[in-house]
């Protein structure tokens, strides 16, 4: 167990100067960088253990323009980032790790029905295959496999 203060925190006297006992490692705080890394980032574990096969799903809002996210499972460092203007993701990197595959669910803007891509995006990367476009997380998407490897992707 973890000493802890009953009073730990007050509104009239803060932490009343008695910090020795105060934790802060609680499941409320750690809960936000998971949310942070599993949906910001998109990184979350796949059906297989051990991060075989995962699922990548960035997700933006808010007043954030990028995130930059890494997680060292033991099949290797996973990576996920974009930069995005009004909640629209404009740019996403991701790197998969040796032995293992990942399904993108990549939030689209514009939907270039003729040519079923993502309007501006240029050419699909080696190691990428295309699975079609669905809502996922309320949101519509390309839905993408990824072999291991370093990607780069460019939306319109």
């Amino acid at each position: 167990t973890v000493w802890e203060r009953w009073n730990s925190y007050t509104i009239e006297n803060g932490f009343g100067g008695q910090n020795g006992m105060n934790s802060f490692n609680h499941y409320s705080l750690g809960a936000v960088a998971s949310w942070m890394m599993e949906y910001q980032a998109g990184i979350q574990r796949g059906e297989k253990e051990g991060f075989r096969h995962f699922v990548l799903q960035p997700s933006a809002g808010g007043h954030f323009t990028f995130v930059k996210a890494a997680y060292d499972s033991v099949c290797g460092t996973i990576e996920s980032g974009w930069t995005a203007d009004q909640e629209f993701i404009k740019t996403y990197d991701a790197v998969v790790p040796a032995n293992t595959k990942a399904v993108l669910y990549l939030p689209v803007k514009e939907w270039d029905e003729e040519n079923k891509q993502c309007t501006g995006r240029k050419d699909l990367p080696e190691g990428v295959t295309w699975r079609g476009r669905q809502m996922h997380l309320g949101r519509s998407c390309d839905v993408f496999e990824l072999v291991c490897g370093r990607y780069h992707f460019e939306m319109g």
